[in-house]
Parts: structure tokens; sequence; C-alpha cells
């Protein structure tokens, strides 16, 4: 890949987690609005934010996930290739 291609491809996985964070963000924010204004209101949330608030929960746990996974990873490469030779060469 050329310089171009590599420089578009980090902007549009840039702008696309930007729309996924924004989303996530507005759907808790309305759906905690609504919430407010069902009890004032005495009606039942709309199912819409209810639906919305799920899935960025949703996100937000897969999100979650994969950080744990990469510092699982890290933790694993740094065992194997640093701490586990270290500790072979201490007790040898």
């Amino acid at each position: 890949m050329d310089f171009y291609t590599d420089l578009a491809s980090m902007y549009l996985e840039k702008a696309l987690v930007s729309i996924v964070f924004l989303y996530c963000l507005t759907a808790i924010v309305l759906f905690i609005v609504d919430g407010i204004k069902a009890k004032k209101e005495h009606r039942k949330r709309k199912k819409v934010f209810t639906v919305m608030f799920i899935v960025a929960l949703v996100i937000y746990a897969l999100a979650i996930l994969a950080i744990l996974a990469l510092i699982a990873i890290m933790i694993l490469y740094f065992l194997t290739y640093v701490g586990l030779p270290f500790w072979l060469w201490i007790f040898n």
C-alpha cells in the first residue's frame, strides 16, 4: 500500500471509532433523559431508547473485552520472551 492509502484508512478508522463512540454516548444520555421524563410524566420508557442503550452496552462490552485481550497478549508476550528466560537464567 502506498502512503495515501494508509493515511486514508487511518482517518477512516478514526472517523468510524468516533461515530461509534458518539452513538454510544448519545444512547446513554437519551436513555437517562427519557427515564427522568418518564418518571415525571408517569409513563414507561420508550422502547427505542432502551434498545439503543442495550446496543451501546454491548458495544462497550465488546470494546472492554478487546482491551482485556490485548492486555493478556502483552502479559503473555512479556512472560514468554522476557520473564521466562530471565528466571531460567537466574535458577540455572
